[in-house]
């Protein structure tokens, strides 16, 4: 079940529970908070721990948490007291993003599976929606942001086939000197389409199978959820580490 779909039932078990005068399922438990980084020993990422049971931080120790809404709150010592205190959304979602969340979270520890790292992956570290063309991959594009190819070699200008099932060959050069390569107009972006990226005289073709992520999805953390389950594993990891400093 996607992340969208479980919400959305969640919503609706939720309205019709209290149409009906009765508790939704998940009511008078606990909320979850899951660790998303420390700086002690005491606390693991992936730990998903009880926000209304106390929390000590000692002077200069610091935790950053995600709640079940998405919301994520750093929390520094010293500290003595239930974290929930420091946030009022953190019994609202479904458990469903934390869980997604801890599973990517242990991925951290072993390599992404989605892409070949280039040569040099700093640009990519930068500016995690930048398309890599060193390996096929499955890569998420945010609709706030315009697609476009990266290389790390910019020593030659290259003639570049871009195709598609649904579209014929399109031609294209990228200049000399230049790291990117933005989408051509002429060509439709298509949410969960196969493309095929040919470099110079290769004769093997790059394979990108794009997603276009949903312009609605209530917080960054929901997001980097979503581009999880969609197979954008190493994209996902960046935001995570960004939202988890």
């Amino acid at each position: 079940m996607s992340l969208r779909t479980f919400c959305f039932k969640r919503l609706a078990i939720a309205g019709l529970a209290i149409a009906l005068g009765v508790a939704a399922p998940g009511a008078g438990q606990a909320a979850k908070l899951l660790v998303l980084d420390a700086s002690t020993e005491a606390h693991k990422p992936g730990a998903i721990i009880d926000a209304s049971r106390p929390l000590h931080l000692e002077t200069g120790e610091r935790l950053t948490v995600v709640d079940a809404g998405g919301s994520v709150l750093a929390l520094f010592g010293p500290h003595d007291g239930p974290p929930v205190k420091a946030t009022s959304h953190s019994g609202d979602g479904s458990e469903d993003l934390l869980l997604q969340l801890q599973r990517l979270i242990d991925l951290r520890r072993r390599p992404a599976d989605d892409s070949a790292a280039p040569v040099d992956r700093s640009p990519l570290l930068n500016d995690p929606w930048l398309i890599s063309t060193a390996g096929s991959s499955h890569h998420c594009l945010a609709p706030e942001r315009p697609a476009a190819f990266w290389r790390a070699d910019v020593a030659t200008e290259l003639p570049v086939e871009l195709t598609s099932a649904k579209a014929r060959p399109l031609q294209l050069s990228w200049a000399r000197g230049e790291a990117r390569l933005y989408w051509p107009a002429g060509l439709v972006l298509s949410d969960g389409t196969e493309y095929r990226l040919r470099l110079g005289k290769s004769q093997r073709s790059v394979r990108i199978v794009l997603h276009l992520i949903p312009a609605d999805l209530p917080s960054e953390a929901h997001r980097i959820a979503w581009m999880a389950e969609h197979g954008c594993t190493s994209q996902a990891r960046m935001l995570l580490d960004r939202i988890a400093s």
